[in-house]
């Protein structure tokens, strides 16, 4: 084990950098809101003088002049736009086909033919159809 010696101003220095770490505020994202993150915790609240005429009408209710914590997608906005925080986002819904694809069971029964099978010569099978004189019936497959 190795002994460090550190002055006050070390210390000092160094217990801002963590409590700075802890907490992060930024103020000049918008003219409407501050924004601070706290460990895992997102907060916004209005600035003293809000410029949009939506913020206007939050402050005169006296909505949000406090830390308010941020859920749903003002969270995500919080964490990607003001932070810059990148989120993985996972579905949990199987992707659909596209049009474009074909889900029939000869494309399933071709999917899981060998390569080699498919330079073998394709097997010709002759069917002979009986025809019946004008009568009016339809032919018939003789098997």
């Amino acid at each position: 084990m190795k002994i460090v010696r550190l002055t006050e101003s070390d210390l000092a220095r160094i217990v801002e950098r963590v409590l700075n770490e802890q907490v992060q505020e930024v103020t000049n994202f918008d003219k409407d809101y501050d924004y601070k993150k706290e460990g895992d915790n997102y907060f916004f609240k209005l600035k003293v003088s809000p410029v949009s005429e939506k913020a206007k009408g939050f402050k005169s209710q006296g909505k949000f002049l406090n830390w308010t914590k941020a859920t749903g997608t003002g969270l995500e906005a919080i964490k990607t736009k003001v932070f810059k925080e990148i989120t993985t986002q996972t579905t949990s819904t199987t992707p659909k086909p596209s049009s474009t694809e074909t889900t029939t069971p000869e494309v399933k029964q071709a999917e899981k033919t060998s390569v080699d099978s498919l330079a073998e010569p394709i097997k010709k099978t002759e069917r002979k159809v009986q025809t019946q004189p004008a009568t009016g019936q339809i032919p018939t497959d003789n098997f």
